[in-house]
C-alpha cells in the first residue's frame, strides 16, 4: 500500500465520515449521500480516493455499487507505512 495514498485518503473529514458509516455497514452512493448530506458526485468523488488510497473496496449488486470497508487497510502498523532510512 502507498502511505501517500493512504494519508491523502484520510486527510478529508467527508471522508472520515464515510469510514465511519462503513466501519458500521456497507452502503450504496445513494444512501452515503443522504446520510451525510452530500450531492451523490460528492460522494463519488470521495469513494474514488478512498478506493485509491485502498482503503474501501465496491461489489456490484444489481443497479447499485455498494461500498465495504477494508478493515485490514486501517490495521497496518506506521512501521509498515513509512520506509526505514530515507533521509
Amino acid at each position: 500500500m502507498n502511505a501517500l495514498q493512504l494519508f491523502k485518503g484520510l486527510a478529508d473529514e467527508s471522508r472520515l465520515q464515510i469510514l465511519a458509516l462503513l466501519k458500521q455497514k456497507a452502503y450504496c452512493v445513494e444512501d452515503l449521500a443522504v446520510s451525510l448530506s452530500l450531492a451523490e458526485s460528492t460522494v463519488s468523488a470521495h469513494l474514488k480516493k478512498l478506493q485509491a488510497a485502498g482503503l474501501v473496496y465496491s461489489r456490484k449488486q444489481q443497479y447499485y455499487s455498494v461500498y465495504y470497508l477494508k478493515e485490514e487497510a486501517l490495521q497496518q502498523k506506521l512501521e509498515e507505512l513509512i520506509p526505514c532510512g530515507t533521509a
